[in-house]
C-alpha cells in the first residue's frame, strides 16, 4: 500500500480485476458449455402414444465416440462391432414422413429381424427435433430418434442411443444384451401438466444381469435350504400398525403437535394485542390501533394486527391440511392391517452406498405363504442376481436406484412369484440395527390410488420392541 495515502496502487487494482474477471468468465463459460450439452436427468420429450407402422431403410454400425480417452475408445470400439443403429421411415398423425433411427441399439444376433424393407412398429416423439439435433450428412444415420413399441418386447437390445434428444451425447452399451425396452417403464416422459418430473409409461421389462438365465440355473442341482421362522408376526389392530409405521412418534408430531403449536403462537400474539387494546387504550403500541397521532416505530401501527391475522390464517390452513393428511394416514393404516402380508427378509449381498463411506444393507424377502423349497430357490436366484456387478451399479447409481421393491415375478417370470428385492427397511438407526430385522409387511397399493405403484414396505419392529408396543396398546385398550 502507498505509505502516504494508504490506498492501493493501480497495479494492484488491475491484478484484482483480472483475477475476479477471470473467475467470473470461467463460471459463465462453464454454465454455457454445460447448458449446451443438455441434461440426461430431464424427462424425455412428449411421446406420441399412437403406435406407427415403420419400414427399415438402412442399417448403420454404431460409431465410436471420438472425444474420449484412448482406453475408452478401444473398449467401446470392441463392443460396437456387434451393435447396430436401425434407420426407419414412418408417417405421423399429420401425414408428415419421418426418417429416424431406433434409439434401441440392436445386436448382430437380432439383426435378422431388421433387414432392409422389414416392417416394425414404433413410437415417435411429438417434438422430434430439439436444439441438440442437427441435420445429418447424406450417408450418416438420421439425427432423429424413435422407440420400438411394446409388441417388440422380446427383441434383444445391446443398449440405447439418445444422442440429440435431451442431451448432445447420450449412449449406453450393456455388457450383456437383454430383452425389453430400456425406455418404456424405465424413463420419464414430459407430460402436458409436468415438464420437469414427467410420466413413466408402461411397466419395466428390461433388467440387467440376465435374470431369466439366473432363474433357469437356480432350478439345476439339489434344492437349496433357507432358514425360515415359523413365528409369523401379525398386527392385532390398526393402532398397532400405526405404531409399526411410526414407532418413534415423529409422524404424529408432524401431523398434530407441530401444527397445533404454530396455531397457538399467533393466537397468543393476537390475545396480547387485544388485551393491550382493552386494558390500555391509546397507550403503548398494543393499544393504539385507531390512534393516528401516535408517534413511534413500526410496531405502533395497525400493520402488526394484519400480520398476526395473516399468520393465524396460514397456521389454521396448515392445521386443516394436516388433519386431512392424518385421515389419509389412518386409511392407509387400515389398508395395511387388512391387506399387509408378512415377508421374511434376509440381508442381500448388495450394500447400498450411503455417502461419506457409509453402506446400508438391502434385503431379499420371501412371502411366508410360499413353500420352503420354492422360497429357497427364489432366495438363491435373487442372491445370484444381486451379486452381478452390473446389477449393483444399476441399483446404486443407474436407472434402478429409485426402485424400493423389485419382485421376483418381475425379474424371473410368473412361476417365480413370492419374493423380491427390498432396497431398505423404513425407520431410524444404524446399519446393524436395520440388518437385525427379520420381517416386513408388504402391502399392495390401495384400489383408489389411481395408478399402480410399488408395494408399501412396513418394518416389523424387533421382537422385544414389538412386545412392548403390544403391552402398552392392550393396557390402553383395557382402560377404555
Amino acid at each position: 500500500m502507498h505509505p502516504d495515502t494508504a490506498a492501493l496502487p493501480w497495479l494492484e487494482y488491475v491484478v484484482m480485476g483480472v483475477v475476479i474477471g477471470g473467475f467470473l468468465t470461467f463460471i459463465v463459460v462453464r454454465i454455457v458449455l454445460t447448458r449446451g450439452q443438455g441434461s440426461m436427468t430431464d424427462p424425455l420429450p412428449r411421446l406420441d402414444r399412437t403406435v406407427r407402422a415403420a419400414t427399415v431403410v438402412a442399417v448403420h454400425a454404431v460409431p465410436p465416440r471420438t472425444r474420449r480417452r484412448s482406453s475408452l475408445r478401444r473398449r467401446e470400439a470392441a463392443a460396437n462391432h456387434d451393435v447396430w443403429l436401425i434407420e426407419v421411415e414412418y408417417t405421423d398423425a399429420a401425414g408428415h414422413q419421418h426418417r429416424a433411427c431406433l434409439a434401441d441399439l440392436i445386436p448382430t444376433r437380432a439383426l435378422e429381424r431388421f433387414t432392409i424393407g422389414a416392417a416394425c412398429r414404433v413410437y415417435g416423439f411429438e417434438a422430434p427435433h430439439t436444439r441438440f439435433q442437427t441435420d445429418a450428412a447424406p450417408a450418416a444415420p438420421a439425427a432423429e430418434r424413435c422407440l420400438l413399441a411394446e409388441e417388440h418386447g422380446g427383441v434383444e437390445r445391446a443398449g440405447f442411443d439418445l444422442d440429440g434428444v435431451r442431451a448432445k451425447f447420450e449412449r449406453q452399451l450393456w455388457s450383456v444384451t437383454r430383452a425389453g425396452s430400456p425406455f418404456l417403464g424405465v424413463m420419464a416422459f414430459v407430460t402436458d401438466t409436468d415438464r420437469w418430473q414427467g410420466e413413466v409409461i408402461g411397466h419395466r421389462t428390461s433388467f440387467p444381469g440376465d435374470p431369466r438365465g439366473v432363474w433357469a440355473r437356480a432350478h439345476r442341482g439339489p434344492a437349496p435350504s433357507l432358514e425360515r421362522s415359523r413365528d409369523v408376526p401379525r398386527p392385532e389392530s390398526v393402532a398397532e400398525v400405526a405404531k409399526w409405521e411410526d414407532p418413534n412418534g415423529f409422524g404424529r408430531t408432524e401431523l398434530y403437535h407441530a401444527p397445533i403449536f404454530w396455531v397457538c403462537l399467533p393466537l397468543a400474539a393476537l390475545g396480547f394485542l387485544i388485551w393491550g387494546t382493552v386494558t390500555d387504550p391509546g397507550d403503548g403500541w398494543t393499544g393504539n390501533l385507531f390512534d393516528d397521532d401516535t408517534i413511534g416505530n413500526l410496531w405502533n401501527y395497525w400493520l402488526v394486527w394484519v400480520a398476526v391475522a395473516i399468520w393465524l390464517l396460514i397456521a389454521i390452513g396448515v392445521l386443516a391440511l394436516r388433519v386431512y393428511v392424518a385421515s389419509e394416514v389412518r386409511a392407509d393404516n387400515q389398508w395395511i392391517y387388512e391387506h399387509g402380508v408378512p415377508w421374511a427378509i434376509h440381508v442381500s449381498p448388495f450394500m447400498r452406498s450411503g455417502g461419506e463411506g457409509e453402506s446400508w444393507p438391502t434385503f431379499i424377502g420371501t412371502d411366508h405363504r410360499v413353500p420352503d423349497e420354492k422360497a429357497a430357490r427364489i432366495h438363491a436366484a435373487l442372491r445370484s442376481w444381486l451379486s452381478n456387478a452390473e446389477v449393483q451399479w444399476e441399483l446404486d447409481s443407474g436407472s434402478l436406484q429409485t426402485r424400493s421393491v423389485i419382485t421376483s415375478q418381475e425379474l424371473f417370470g410368473a412361476d417365480a412369484a413370492g419374493g423380491g428385492y427390498i432396497a431398505s427397511v423404513p425407520g431410524f438407526g444404524s446399519a446393524d440395527h436395520f440388518a437385525a430385522h427379520e420381517w416386513v409387511l408388504l402391502t399392495e397399493p390401495r384400489d383408489d390410488d389411481g395408478d399402480v405403484g410399488e408395494p408399501t414396505v412396513t418394518a416389523v419392529p424387533l421382537e422385544e420392541k414389538r412386545q412392548k408396543m403390544r403391552r402398552k396398546l392392550r393396557a390402553k385398550s383395557a382402560r377404555r
